[in-house]
């Protein structure tokens, strides 16, 4: 785990503050347990904890606060939400979830465009570069390695100026060699400058090795390690 980073950290300002979150199911079980969060411009977090144990339902509590870049999500309706986490937040997934007949740099001007950003195919560009991937950008997902459409993935979650990223165990699926090429990938796109966070989930030990805190998500609590 880094240490470097962290006391720089302290009072940069955080895209994601999430304050006393509580889930419960129907059954009365709880998921989340008054559960606090801050994450930070310029730092990688991985949240470890068993699959289903809660750490993907952090940005919908039944009770507390969820605040992306200073907006509560959590006090808006629903429609205004999806707007909030289509604009400021990318997503990466175990699997690429690239559309198949798309090439990389049309898989990430389609979000742009839903974005309505200008100069999409500029922007898919720069985020390909970005990621090392430039050279992949008239390929389909089927003429990729699964690596290479992984790091295609990240390039569309950051692509447009997100400023969170939400990375869901993206190493699931790949090779050894691969999954220390998305660790670097994930450390390098919150320290080349970019006004970036990123939240990873992963059960793989080395993700420790890329991060600057590691927090254990059990029984519903969330603790630093």
């Amino acid at each position: 785990m880094l240490t470097s980073k962290r006391q720089d950290l302290e009072g940069v300002a955080h895209p994601l503050k999430a304050n006393d979150l509580h889930l419960s199911y129907v059954k009365g079980d709880e998921v989340l347990t008054g559960v606090d969060l801050v994450l930070h411009t310029g730092e990688l977090i991985l949240v470890r904890g068993v699959r289903g144990s809660g750490k993907t339902t952090l940005l919908s509590p039944s009770r507390g606060t969820v605040c992306i870049n200073g907006v509560d999500i959590t006090k808006v309706s629903e429609s205004q939400r999806d707007a909030i986490r289509l604009h400021e937040m990318g997503m990466v997934f175990q699997h690429h979830g690239l559309v198949p007949d798309f090439t990389a740099r049309e898989n990430i001007e389609l979000v742009l465009r839903a974005r309505e950003i200008k100069n999409s195919a500029a922007i898919a560009m720069g985020a390909l570069e970005e990621v090392g991937v430039a050279e992949l950008a008239d390929r389909r997902p089927a003429e990729m390695s699964g690596g290479q459409a992984q790091r295609v993935g990240i390039a569309r979650a950051i692509a447009g100026g997100h400023r969170i990223v939400l990375a869901d165990e993206p190493t699931g699926q790949l090779d050894r060699a691969n999954t220390d090429m998305i660790f670097k990938v994930l450390r390098h796109i919150v320290t080349d400058g970019a006004d970036r966070a990123v939240l990873l989930s992963s059960h793989d030990p080395r993700a420790c090795d890329y991060v600057d805190r590691v927090l254990d998500m059990e029984d519903g609590v969330l603790e630093e390690v």
